[in-house]
């Protein structure tokens, strides 16, 4: 059973033994998204694809800078590929995987 709990800019999340906490950031501090309008793009592949696109990218990727925008990393789904791209504001890196399959 998973249990997430958000309370005072931190959320809580529970599964058996483990917990987790972490950091949050009001969400009226972001710009409202709306809803795509156009289908949104879709992939499959193989879990050890996914990762070895995600240790490509993430040598580039901020540990715990306290600039929270380059702790993390950009995923893009194209027209059968996928591109992952993370910045630290010294280095950058950039991947991409092509998905076989019929993505038109």
């Amino acid at each position: 059973m998973l249990n997430v709990d958000t309370a005072a800019g931190k959320m809580t999340v529970r599964a058996g033994r483990s917990r987790f906490n972490l950091q949050t950031l009001p969400a009226a501090d972001y710009p409202r998204i709306g809803l795509a309008q156009e289908q949104l793009q879709t992939i499959s592949l193989a879990q050890r694809d996914f990762r070895g696109l995600l240790k490509l990218a993430e040598f580039a990727m901020a540990q715990q800078d306290i600039r929270y925008y380059l702790n993390g990393m950009l995923l893009v789904i194209d027209k059968g590929s996928l591109q992952a791209v993370a910045t630290d504001g010294h280095r950058l890196s950039y991947a991409s995987l092509v998905v076989p399959g019929d993505y038109a």
